[in-house]
């Protein structure tokens, strides 16, 4: 799979930028604070329409467009080609960011510092649902705030899991949509029937819906991270050879609620609308629903101890490469297609066995974006057929740099 045209307008700090990359690996060099980082998360972005690094849209949209525009903007487009193919498919996704409404301007009237933001998407310029273009790019972010998924929170966790997914499967991203909009309602109900607006038995009908969108998405949760957990066991012990007995890593899915995740699905769908049920004082006494894969978690074990607290800086960093080299193991199989790496900023903090197994992965993609501070890495000669850019005041310039 490869993106041979993208373009972004008033997005991050870009004002308008054009670029058409050929396939194979493109390296773009560049200060600190240059806008490598945007330009790798917005290639992210368009495969999970979520940016890995935020979740305020507004900080998407371009400071020159909120001080300049009454209606501000982001836009960004790409189109791809998947090459391994035996006939080659062409698409275009487009993701636009736009206020909801005009923002004032009158020094008198104070401004909303979190405008609200509407999104919306094409697929080779037909308005769809997000869920029509999740994973019609599909390309892995490896960047260190990848240690955010081991050590940060259950949230960061889900994040990933979901993006990871997302990709993958559309039968789940539909289950996820439908599942956060009926969370969404009935936390509002739950509110309603704790001032006494409406009664206990409204919750059936939600309940049961949640039930079933739920036992998708935590099926479809085991079964993944299941392979994932594997793949991702192997890959740790093959970059840490000399501790192969002594350091294992295990990832366990841990659902929120009390499932049987080795029941069929109507089993699963009935334990979850009873705990839902079970959950409903509870529920109505805080406002919202406490129970659900809204709240489920990964749990990382080096030697059965969580490795957020056991493992050491090194171990961590070798466990979210290798989680992020089953990602891109899974997408192989899952789609028979080469996902597209974007690799931002990581080479510099792995050792040298760490880079030569990232080296080999990327020369194995069909298309591959590095952004670095440090121009000496990778070395020319690790990626000789590599393309060098520089980025400077938002512009790509090609380089021929002799490292």
């Amino acid at each position: 799979m490869e993106i041979t045209k993208l373009i972004l307008k008033d997005y991050r700090s870009f004002h308008r930028f054009h670029w058409e990359p050929s396939s194979g690996v493109h390296i773009i060099y560049g200060e600190n604070g240059s806008g490598k980082s945007n330009l790798l998360e917005a290639i992210a972005m368009l495969s999970t329409t979520r940016s890995p690094r935020t979740h305020r849209d507004t900080e998407l949209v371009s400071w020159r467009a909120l001080d300049e525009d009454p209606l501000p903007g982001a836009f960004i487009s790409a189109e791809k080609i998947n090459a391994s193919k035996q006939i080659a498919t062409r698409e275009s996704i487009d993701i636009s960011v736009s206020a909801a409404e005009p923002i004032s301007y009158d020094a008198n009237i104070p401004r909303d510092p979190r405008p609200r933001m509407i999104k919306q998407f094409q697929r080779n310029k037909s308005p769809k649902k997000a869920s029509d273009v999740i994973g019609c790019i599909k390309s892995i972010l490896f960047s260190a705030r990848d240690l955010k998924i081991i050590e940060g929170t259950p949230a960061d966790r889900r994040r990933y899991i979901d993006a990871t997914i997302s990709q993958l499967n559309r039968e789940y991203v539909v289950a996820l949509r439908e599942y956060n909009k009926i969370i969404e309602n009935r936390n509002s109900l739950l509110k309603q029937i704790n001032t006494g607006r409406q009664k206990n038995s409204a919750l059936d009908i939600w309940d049961i819906q949640a039930a079933k969108a739920a036992a998708v998405i935590v099926t479809t949760r085991e079964s993944i991270l299941d392979n994932v957990s594997r793949t991702t066991s192997v890959f740790f012990s093959e970059l840490n050879p000399k501790n192969t007995e002594t350091n294992k890593i295990t990832l366990r899915y841990s659902p929120n609620a009390k499932v049987d995740l080795t029941g069929s699905i109507s089993d699963i769908e009935s334990s979850l609308a009873d705990s839902f049920a079970q959950s409903r004082q509870a529920d109505i006494s805080r406002g919202v629903t406490t129970v659900g894969p809204h709240r489920d978690d990964l749990v990382f074990q080096l030697n059965r101890s969580d490795a957020s607290v056991s493992a050491s800086r090194g171990q961590l960093r070798s466990l979210a490469l290798s989680l992020r080299l089953a990602e891109v193991d899974l997408s192989r199989a899952s789609t028979g297609e080469q996902p597209i790496l974007l690799l931002d900023d990581v080479l510099s903090e792995l050792d040298e066995a760490h880079r030569e197994r990232v080296t080999h992965l990327v020369q194995e993609s069909d298309q591959t974006f590095i952004a670095t501070p440090d121009p000496e890495r990778p070395r020319a000669s690790d990626l000789p057929s590599s393309n060098r850019w520089l980025l400077e005041n938002n512009e790509l310039s090609e380089r021929a740099f002799s490292i």
